[in-house]
């Protein structure tokens, strides 16, 4: 069996916590659904475009997006859309609950 070096199974780990936050806030909203308590629940236009304002400037500053590489991070038009900017820790405090103000409910 090949060894893994330590160093590649952390952020493998962090990075498979980090995608199931967004699971749990999904199934958190999905709850008032089922509950009865909304009928359609959707991300605000206006909280959809300041998420991500302020992700694209955190993004432009990264290694990844400047420098003139061509990096498959970048999609045809330049833009980033592929990573988050900071730490781990940092997305789970951002994802971990839904905010009730960024969504449009249908009851």
């Amino acid at each position: 069996m090949k060894r893994v070096p330590y160093h590649r199974i952390i952020p493998a780990a962090l990075m498979t916590a980090a995608t199931a936050i967004p699971v749990a806030t999904s199934v958190e909203i999905l709850a008032h659904v089922s509950a009865g308590q909304a009928t359609t629940i959707e991300v605000s236009e206006e909280a959809q475009r300041r998420y991500n304002d302020a992700l694209q400037r955190r993004l432009r500053r990264a290694v990844w997006s400047e420098g003139g590489c061509r990096s498959w991070y970048l999609d045809a038009d330049g833009v980033n859309r592929t990573l988050w900017p900071g730490f781990t820790f940092e997305y789970w405090a951002r994802t971990r609950r839904a905010r009730r103000a960024d969504y449009a409910v249908t009851r």
